[in-house]
């Protein structure tokens, strides 16, 4: 045998060394896939036990969410309510205050107009009074001293002094 020949039988010896180890190793691969493929019918059951346990817990993970965007949506429509309710709250203690600060003004102007008619009043009575003297008196004299006495006291009530009639009379003579 010539050279090249040996060196072609060692490489076709190598290449067949290889050859066997590879399948060998590939055999060994099917073996490993096919004892990691063969389960035990209790661990399909448990697998099939925890794959409906995983669905389960995924329909209550949606139930809860959708629960969860149902009460958020809520949450906001109260709190919605709650704002206009507090605004019409402010509406009408505003509302209040003004009624308020109206009803006082309007008691002060009462009160003014009760002063007022009050004064009227007594003017009034008393332009009543001078009227039923100036009428019962008999003589001129006392009429014009009644109409006298009417003229000042008007004056006075007009210049805002208090007008007693008797002092008037005191010194007067006709």
């Amino acid at each position: 045998m010539t050279e090249t020949q040996q060196r072609l039988q060692y490489q076709v010896e190598t290449l067949e060394g290889e050859l066997a180890e590879s399948r060998r190793a590939n055999e060994e691969l099917k073996a490993e896939q096919e004892r990691a493929v063969q389960r035990a019918p209790e661990d399909i059951e448990a697998i099939a036990g925890l794959e409906a346990d995983v669905r389960r817990s995924q329909e209550e993970a949606s139930y809860l969410k959708q629960e969860l965007i149902e009460a958020r949506a809520r949450k906001s429509a109260s709190d919605d309510e709650l704002g206009t309710v507090m605004g019409k709250i402010e509406t009408l203690e505003n509302t209040i205050a003004s009624l308020s600060d109206e009803g006082t003004v309007l008691r002060t102007k009462i009160g003014d107009l009760e002063k007022t008619v009050e004064e009227k009043t007594r003017e009034s009575n008393h332009l009543f009074e001078l009227v039923e003297k100036m009428e019962a008196s008999a003589t001129n004299d006392e009429v014009i001293k009644t109409q006298i006495v009417d003229l000042r006291t008007e004056v006075a009530n007009a210049e805002g002094i208090n007008f007693i009639p008797s002092i008037i009379f005191k010194d007067f003579k006709l």
